[in-house]
């Protein structure tokens, strides 16, 4: 992982144990909820059915202490988790398969170099066309300027 991702996910994991601490969720359980919301790594049973919204079989998976921290689970679920990262099997699923934050934070940052290409790409063809807009090229169309000036009733200004 590059630093920035680096540093994205030791802010995330910060900031999830200690949720984890306050709400007091086991650290080895804070651990494995860490590493799947930002590696989607799944963690096991009991977390598989608490992500995918499956009561009973939460409270079937669960030990002793993670059965009287269900409604702390709850809360940190809504309060900490990303939201498409868990509430159906078909979400937990997802996440797993596209590999949690991590994955994300790389698309984003594709994104986000296309668009700054197409910018400067847009830029480079304005520059090669003496910096008019394709508004002012259509072959004696209205400009935007023009378009404007009709409508607030200054025409011949």
């Amino acid at each position: 992982m590059r630093g920035e991702y680096r540093v994205r996910a030791e802010a995330r994991t910060q900031e999830m144990t200690d949720a984890g601490a306050r709400l007091g969720i086991r650290a080895d359980m804070v651990s494995a909820l860490i590493a799947y919301t930002i590696y989607g790594e799944p963690k096991g049973h009991f977390l598989a059915a608490v992500l995918s919204n499956k009561l009973v079989e939460s409270f079937g998976r669960a030990d002793e202490g993670n059965a009287a921290a269900l409604g702390s689970y709850t809360k940190f679920l809504y309060n900490e988790m990303p939201s498409g990262s868990w509430g159906s099997l078909a979400a937990y699923e997802s996440w797993v398969d596209t590999g949690g934050l991590s994955a994300r934070w790389v698309e984003d940052e594709a994104k986000a170099k296309s668009r700054a290409a197409d910018l400067e790409g847009r830029k480079k063809a304005l520059k090669g066309n003496g910096g008019r807009t394709p508004e002012r090229d259509s072959g004696g169309g209205l400009s935007v300027t023009d378009l404007r000036k009709m409508a607030l009733g200054n025409v011949g200004d």
